[in-house]
C-alpha cells in the first residue's frame, strides 16, 4: 500500500511538472480517496493535490486545501506561504494582510515591508473610488507597519498635491531622502510641481539641501538646471 501511494505521488508530481495538471489531479484525488491512507501520507497527498489545483489556476480549490493543510503542524508554514501567493495573484490585499500576519506569528520573521505594500495597494484601490479618507487611513497603516515604506510617503505627497497642500507635499518629499535616498529621483516631478508658482530660489535651496544630505546624480542635474535658471 505504501509503495503504491509513494509511486502515485512521484508520478503525479511528474505529470504536474510536465504541465499535465489534469492527470496529476486524477492521481492525487485517487490517493485521497483511499481509506487506508495514514494521516501523514494524507497530508502529503493533500499538499500535492493543492499544488495541482494551483498550477491549473483553480485557486478556489487550492485555497480550501491549503487552508486544511494549516491544521497539520509540519505543513502549516508552507501552506500559509502558498495561500499568500494565491491571494497576491488574486489581488485580495486584505486576505494577504491576514495571511501574512498568521505567517509572521508562526515563524517570528517580519513581513512588515510586504504588509506595508498591501496597505498601499488598498490605498490605491480607495483612490480609484475617490475615497481620499480611506486612502489616507491605509497609508497611515502602511507607515505604521513599515516606517521606511517610500511608496506610502510618495502616495501621501501625491494626495497632498491634489488637495493643494504644497507645503505638506514638500515636507513629505523631503522625508523620502531619509527613507530611501536611492529613490530620490522619484520625487523630482512632484517636487517641481509643489514649487510651481514659488520663487525659483526656494526650489534651489531645497535641492541644495537634499543633495547635500543625500548626494545623487539625478538631483545634481535638477540642481544644475535650477542654478542656471536662478543664478545664471
Amino acid at each position: 500500500g505504501l509503495f503504491i501511494v509513494l509511486t502515485g505521488m512521484v508520478f503525479g508530481g511528474l505529470f504536474r511538472r510536465r504541465g499535465e495538471e489534469n492527470r496529476a489531479i486524477r492521481i492525487h484525488q485517487g490517493l485521497m480517496a483511499r481509506q487506508d491512507l495514514a494521516k501523514r501520507l494524507r497530508a502529503l497527498a493533500l499538499q500535492e493535490l493543492a499544488h495541482d489545483y494551483m498550477r491549473a489556476g483553480l485557486f478556489d480549490r487550492a485555497e480550501r486545501l491549503f487552508e486544511e493543510l494549516t491544521e497539520f503542524r509540519d505543513h502549516r508554514r508552507r501552506a500559509l506561504s502558498n495561500l499568500l501567493d494565491i491571494y497576491q495573484q488574486e489581488k485580495d490585499w486584505r486576505r494577504c494582510l491576514e495571511t501574512a500576519d498568521r505567517l509572521q506569528s508562526l515563524t517570528g520573521d517580519t513581513l512588515a515591508p510586504a504588509m506595508a505594500q498591501y496597505h498601499c495597494e488598498l490605498a490605491v484601490e480607495a483612490l480609484r473610488q475617490y475615497d481620499d479618507e480611506q486612502a489616507q487611513a491605509c497609508l497611515h497603516d502602511a507607515l505604521a507597519t513599515d516606517a521606511t515604506c517610500v511608496r506610502a510617503t510618495l502616495l501621501q505627497a501625491r494626495l497632498a498635491l491634489d488637495r493643494g497642500e504644497a507645503d505638506r507635499a514638500i515636507l513629505l518629499y523631503r522625508r523620502v531622502g531619509d527613507q530611501g535616498p536611492r529613490l530620490l529621483p522619484e520625487i523630482l516631478p512632484g517636487l517641481l510641481e509643489a514649487f510651481r508658482g514659488r520663487p525659483p530660489s526656494d526650489l534651489l535651496e531645497t535641492l541644495r539641501s537634499l543633495h547635500r544630505d543625500h548626494p545623487n546624480g539625478a538631483l545634481l542635474l535638477a540642481l544644475a538646471d535650477a542654478v542656471e535658471r536662478v543664478e545664471g
